[in-house]
């Protein structure tokens, strides 16, 4: 069987069983008490208690491949991209330069929001969150592929994992009749973070071997989840362990949240937000750090097709079983705090009110989001139908364009009568699924809801008139 790395893919993958991103098409509700997530200026009609954990919570997950860009078919069955009746050019043409993988779920454990007499709007709220994102370069499936050469350049091999918990206070204040500004405060605390990286990854031909030349560092920060080593001390990722009564804080950090929204006319309104913008900072204590090696071989690789045994799932048991020595990170005494930068989002919004007729309006979004991260910086644009049949219900529809998956459809629903608010919405590129439930081709996932109880009802000052302003 063809040399390979598909232990690399694995342990990605293990990553994402264990990047938080709100759906886009709530973004235009005015009604959604958790507004404020996307844009601190934002205020809800009413101040809002929400439930615990499932007050609001989001969980999404995105892929530039599925499983059909891995398994072809031959004599009425599924063979993998390494077997010799694949065409490697039909294989690579599939793949992306640099394919990405990114999860993320974040959920409130405590969320409320409450006016005061001057018609600011505050909220207080602690949440729990986390992201996993991981590049697989094109070259690392060429070289598990094709045989013909003798040099490939895998150094875009890279992976991230970050936990935390937020706590955070946020004001939203009305300056004059059209514009409120908004702010929020957060205080950040480490849970745990993994991260995998080479500055150089060259593989070398040498007869039957192949000569590795790598340069990189993992970074383990963790005081309840620890990688064991084997007998020449280096990590072995597939072993780990967790300990329940050691739960406590790796690192502290803060980030801000700043944002407007500005009344450009009675029907056409312009938003703006940057959030997360800060970083957490690892304490030495809770830091393991491993270094790949210079220079190394990897020898006990095949390349003879064996495809006899068992079905393609057991080959990629063995195909990692093969490749572990990729992930060749030898564990250093060393300890020292490291700080590490949230992905911070910029976010624009613009919206027209096609018709307002009392408590019915019809209007359209335009809404650009970037992404500032390590590895995973991003953007996408996306275009909204906002409808509000009566004052207790809203209904949205999103599609993206201007993006690598222009087909990228979204819907939310917001269900706020006077004695609850409910929200669900999510954004998808529905992908197919094989008979193993596994995606077919490239996904986004994302799904987010919440229930929220309604505060202070008809009690001036405590709730919020949306004014007809005078131009």
């Amino acid at each position: 069987m063809k040399k390979t790395l598909i232990a690399v893919i694995l342990f990605f993958t293990s990553l994402l069983c264990v990047n938080a991103q709100y759906a886009y098409s709530l973004y235009f509700i005015n009604e959604m008490s958790q507004r404020h997530e996307y844009n601190p200026a934002f205020v809800p009609e009413y101040g809002y208690f929400a439930l615990p954990v499932i007050g609001n919570t989001q969980v999404g997950a995105t892929s530039d491949v599925g499983i059909l860009n891995f398994l072809f078919p031959y004599n009425n069955k599924q063979v993998l991209f390494l077997h010799p009746s694949v065409n490697t050019s039909d294989f690579l043409n599939k793949l992306q330069p640099r394919n990405r993988i990114k999860q993320s779920l974040s959920t409130d454990l405590f969320s409320c929001g409450f006016f005061t007499s001057n018609n600011d709007f505050w909220t207080i709220g602690l949440s729990l969150k986390e992201n996993t994102s991981a590049v697989l370069p094109k070259s690392l499936f060429e070289f598990a592929k094709d045989s013909t050469k003798n040099y490939y350049d895998l150094s875009d091999l890279r992976a991230k994992s970050v936990c935390w918990l937020e706590a955070s206070l946020g004001c939203s204040k009305e300056i004059n009749e059209r514009l409120r500004v908004g702010f929020k405060v957060k205080l950040l605390t480490g849970m745990s973070e993994e991260i995998i990286k080479y500055s150089k990854l060259d593989l070398n031909r040498v007869g039957d071997q192949w000569h590795v030349n790598a340069s990189g560092q993992t970074f383990i920060a963790s005081n309840f989840l620890s990688y064991k080593v084997d007998s020449t001390n280096h990590f072995t990722f597939q072993d780990y362990t967790f300990n329940k009564h050691n739960i406590k804080p790796a690192g502290f950090g803060a980030a801000i949240d700043l944002g407007f929204s500005y009344r450009i006319t009675p029907d056409l309104t312009l938003s703006s937000s940057l959030t997360d913008l800060g970083f957490i900072s690892w304490n030495p204590s809770a830091v393991k750090i491993g270094e790949a090696k210079n220079e190394y071989d990897i020898s006990g690789v095949s390349d003879s097709a064996t495809y006899s045994y068992g079905t393609w799932n057991n080959q990629i048991w063995w195909l990692g079983e093969n490749g572990k020595q990729i992930l060749a990170y030898k564990r250093l005494t060393t300890k020292r705090r490291y700080t590490d930068m949230l992905t911070a989002t910029l976010r624009t919004g613009l919206e027209y009110d096609v018709l307002k007729n009392g408590n019915k309006r019809i209007s359209l979004g335009l809404l650009n989001t970037i992404y500032y991260g390590e590895y995973d910086s991003d953007f996408e644009t996306v275009g909204s139908v906002n409808l509000r049949p009566n004052s207790w219900f809203c209904l949205t529809g999103t599609c993206a364009f201007l993006h690598k998956n222009p087909n990228r459809f979204g819907l939310a629903m917001n269900f706020s009568p006077k004695w609850i608010n409910f929200f669900i919405a999510s954004d998808f590129l529905l992908p197919r699924l094989n008979s193993d439930y596994l995606p077919k081709n490239a996904f986004t996932f994302n799904v987010q809801t919440g229930i929220a109880i309604p505060l202070f009802l008809n009690k001036p000052p405590y709730r919020y008139k949306y004014k007809d302003y005078p131009y």
